[in-house]
């Protein structure tokens, strides 16, 4: 057995936690789904990460870095572009992007960010929160 598929399952966060930890434990190679939700889940990095919201389709993880850096947040270490489906009622895709740091000031300052109306992305501004909120 090579791959689990789960994620259809509805695990709880704390069901998922716990196998990917005995999983990794035991030093299992196999592909698991829903462990990719693991990654974004670790405490460390949830410490070190915000979420942007709304990201335009066009905007790319370069994009992103580059209002970042020019506003000197701080030194990014991985972004991801995520998209859900459509929120009732919303006119647009729920499109949104994970940015972690490498320092957990950098939260406090791109929050600082948002506070002076300054994160625009790909001409659309944009609401930043703290990951885990």
């Amino acid at each position: 057995m090579t791959h689990i598929y789960i994620k259809s399952n509805f695990q709880s966060e704390y069901n998922k936690i716990s196998l990917a930890q005995k999983v990794a434990e035991k030093k299992i190679d196999i592909f698991v789904d829903d462990f990719r939700v693991f990654d974004y889940l670790v405490k460390e990095k949830l410490e070190k990460s915000i979420w942007i919201s709304p990201t335009e389709p066009q905007e790319t993880i370069q994009g992103i870095k580059n209002v970042l850096l020019k506003n000197e947040v701080g030194y990014v270490t991985d972004i991801r572009i995520s998209q859900c489906s459509k929120a009732p009622g919303r006119p647009k895709e729920n499109r949104f992007a994970i940015v972690e740091f490498a320092d957990p000031n950098s939260i406090n300052r791109s929050l600082q960010l948002a506070s002076k109306q300054q994160s625009v992305f790909c001409g659309v501004k944009a609401r930043i929160y703290r990951s885990g909120t």
